[in-house]
């Protein structure tokens, strides 16, 4: 199979900063879709610059979009990436490889994940492997997981070696809007679930601190890692506010 018969998708929104970077990462690929969350900034115009098919949809959640980007593309394969992702020379020529290897319906990919310019080497951080790419008629995700969403797929899988670089986070206000967004949603997947909320206020975020900086070794990080991991506690703890919020607004 060629790099012709790939579709690589993107999910955007507001992602001027990100999206022409990413796209150029992906111009091997066959076909690129960028699926546009009704984004308000240059976004779009950056993407048409390039040779891309875009399609909006508004945004319902992570998973509802990218089965509906699985029904748009048109190849085989589809790579999965994020604006702010970048898929290098090494591994693009990894995929080609990969999709043409017989019994193996997707591919775990490593990532590298930057966060305050730093390359986060511990705290789970690496190698973070990530299902991004699969066969498009054999893949589906879960719509009741709202996020940190994760496709079922019919048949075996495999693991590359050559990571995607991710760019995740330069500064406060980049975590701050990602993360609550983030515990919105999963404080909405547990509520639907019928969790209720006790302890789990302070047990939950400081046992994830735990695993994180100490287990996982975090501190091998240096102030980056303690920093990081402080804060996915912090957004651990909002999520169940968030939940216990939903419980007082549902209707006696």
């Amino acid at each position: 199979m060629s790099a012709a018969e790939l579709t690589a998708i993107v999910l955007t929104k507001n992602e001027e900063a990100f999206i022409g970077g990413c796209i150029e990462s992906l111009l091997w690929a066959g076909e690129i879709i960028i699926i546009d969350s009704l984004s308000s900034d240059n976004t779009i115009e950056i993407a048409h610059s390039y040779r891309v098919t875009v399609v909006q949809h508004p945004f319902a959640n992570f998973a509802e979009q990218r089965n509906f980007a699985l029904n748009v593309a048109n190849s085989d394969w589809v790579l999965f990436v994020d604006a702010d992702e970048r898929i290098t020379p090494d591994l693009a020529s990894e995929i080609k490889k990969a999709v043409n290897i017989a019994g193996i319906s997707g591919w775990w990919i490593p990532r590298m994940n930057f966060i305050f310019g730093c390359w986060m080497r511990n705290a789970g951080m690496y190698p973070d492997y990530q299902l991004r790419l699969m066969g498009r008629t054999t893949s589906t995700y879960n719509p009741d997981q709202f996020v940190h969403e994760r496709p079922t797929i019919a048949g075996e899988c495999g693991y590359l070696k050559n990571p995607i670089l991710h760019f995740a986070y330069s500064n406060l206000a980049e975590i701050n809007q990602s993360q609550n967004m983030y515990a919105r949603f999963k404080a909405n997947m547990l509520f639907n679930q019928g969790f209720k909320p006790t302890h789990h206020f302070f047990t939950a975020p400081a046992h994830l601190f735990f695993r994180r900086f100490l287990l996982l070794q975090g501190y091998k990080d240096g102030i980056p890692g303690l920093k990081w991991c402080f804060l996915l506690a912090y957004y651990h703890f909002l999520t169940y506010i968030s939940l216990a919020h939903l419980w007082l607004r549902k209707p006696a």
